[in-house]
């Protein structure tokens, strides 16, 4: 059995990154508002929302970055994955299936599967639940962690995790 508790820090290299992505989009939508002529009211609406979702990206990240919750926290007990708003809290070792990796796109991302993963959405109230579905869809499994935002590889993140969940079953 697991006795020391294992937690994985955000990367805030990461996160600077990711800022200075998104502030950058910011940047270039306003150029183009004000340098392009003979925008359609529609190009306009889409060019407004893409703004300002990445407005609200940039105040997710700057939260994260002044956040001193650990992204996840590995015990004896199980996992909490505190990289989503949407935390489901504790994932027992027992209710976990397998962990593996997967790739959609460009995007990799370490996948928990669980026996009964109903029992962790109905923690959620519905608009959570209903985002962790979208990952449920794409992957099979409602818990996807994405290494874009942590400090440790999703490789080294599946290995510490698969052989933690054989000392734990």
């Amino acid at each position: 059995m697991m006795t020391e508790r294992i937690e994985i820090s955000f990367s805030k290299t990461k996160l600077v990154f990711g800022l200075t992505v998104l502030l950058s989009i910011v940047i270039l939508i306003i150029a183009m508002f004000l340098f392009m002529s003979g925008l359609t009211s529609v190009e306009k609406g889409i060019m407004a929302l893409g703004g300002l979702l990445a407005l609200l990206g940039m105040v997710v990240i700057i939260k994260k970055m002044f956040d001193k919750t650990p992204a996840i926290i590995i015990d004896r007990d199980g996992i909490i994955d505190n990289t989503k708003k949407r935390s489901a809290g504790l994932i027992e070792w027992a209710d976990i299936s397998h962990i593996s990796i997967s790739q959609a796109g460009v995007l990799r991302v370490l996948l928990i599967h669980l026996h009964s993963p109903e029992k962790y959405l109905k923690r959620l109230d519905a608009c959570n639940a209903q985002n962790l579905m979208q990952d449920y869809d794409l992957f099979g499994t409602p818990f996807a962690i994405q290494s874009s935002i942590i400090k440790i590889s999703l490789g080294d993140l599946e290995a510490l995790l698969n052989t933690t969940l054989e000392r734990n079953r």
